[in-house]
């Protein structure tokens, strides 16, 4: 709190600090420190969402329309990264179909971005390529997709 309250006010007022949230307890703290964006956590596997939030992901996003309803009253904007998008730890692959289900979901809930993540740096360039293809095939603007790759 006090790290975000700092440099809010220490930085140049245009400067804006996203701050990442799991849930909605996540979302009030970085609201009451004064967060104008927050990144919300989602994920594409249920394995790894049941052994990293304790929820399917279906249950996730349930969550997570309830943090976009709260955050669009507080004016706050909400971008999601959704984790596991190439590759999940514990189940391996993971369709670029029901990533794209989870980031139509997202954006319809009120997201403004959905980053794909390659958590467990698996992705390869015809992996990726596959996914975004199946994002745009489902109707996922481009310009609303960003990507985080290790």
């Amino acid at each position: 709190k006090e790290i975000l309250q700092s440099s809010i006010k220490e930085h140049a007022p245009g400067c804006v600090f996203p701050v990442l949230v799991p849930n909605a307890k996540g979302l009030q703290a970085a609201l009451a420190a004064g967060a104008k964006e927050v990144t919300l956590l989602a994920a594409a596997s249920d394995t790894f969402a049941q052994r990293n939030t304790n929820c399917t992901v279906e249950e996730n996003l349930q969550r997570a329309k309830a943090v976009l309803e709260a955050a669009k009253e507080a004016q706050c904007a909400v971008r999601a990264a959704i984790s596991v998008c190439l590759g999940c730890p514990y189940k391996g692959e993971v369709s670029p179909k029901r990533v794209a289900q989870v980031a139509c979901r997202l954006l319809e809930d009120g997201c403004e971005e959905v980053v794909v993540c390659d958590t467990i740096g698996t992705g390869t360039a015809a992996s990726v390529w596959r996914l975004l293809e199946a994002l745009e095939g489902s109707g996922v603007p481009m310009e609303k997709v960003g990507v985080h790759f290790h």
